[in-house]
This record gives structure tokens, C-alpha cells and sequence, in this order.
């Protein structure tokens, strides 16, 4: 429940961190791991999440909004929307 202003997390290892209802908006995550990190009822607007591993992310659609993802990372946030993507070869 931290506010972090003007944070850039570079190369971190935050596996299972608890960002449970932190403030984030704005801050960058740069090559980091957020391996099953919570982040439920945080804010996330415009935190880019774009190098960084974000497998078993912690949290809710409601957050989510604004954030910034890569589109190799639709993936790993589709369980939020109850669906599976496939490729088509």
C-alpha cells in the first residue's frame, strides 16, 4: 500500500513480491522479474511493464488499465479476460 514516485525498477528479481494496493502509477520496470508478484488493487497507469517477465502476475483487470505491455506479453495477462490464445498456422 506504498505510493512510489519516479521509481524505475531495473534488472530487479521481485518474484512474489507484494504490491498489494501500491501506488505505481508511472514507474517503469525495466528487465525485471515479476514472477507471481501481487499487485491486486494497485494503480498501474502508464507503469511500463514492456522488458520485464510477468508470469503468474498478481492481479485484477481494474488495475491493469493503463498499463504498458508488449504484445508478447497478452499472454501472460489473457487468464484476466477467461481466455486462451492460440496462433493459427
Amino acid at each position: 500500500m506504498s505510493k512510489f514516485k519516479n521509481v524505475a525498477f531495473e534488472h530487479c528479481i521481485l518474484e512474489e513480491a507484494d504490491f498489494y494496493g501500491a501506488d505505481l502509477n508511472g514507474n517503469i520496470f525495466t528487465d525485471s522479474d515479476l514472477t507471481k508478484a501481487e499487485m491486486s488493487a494497485s494503480k498501474l497507469k502508464n507503469v511500463d511493464f514492456r522488458t520485464s517477465k510477468i508470469s503468474g502476475l498478481g492481479l485484477n483487470i481494474e488495475s491493469l488499465k493503463g498499463a504498458i505491455i508488449d504484445p508478447s506479453q497478452i499472454n501472460d495477462l489473457a487468464w484476466l479476460l477467461g481466455v486462451k490464445i492460440e496462433w493459427k498456422e
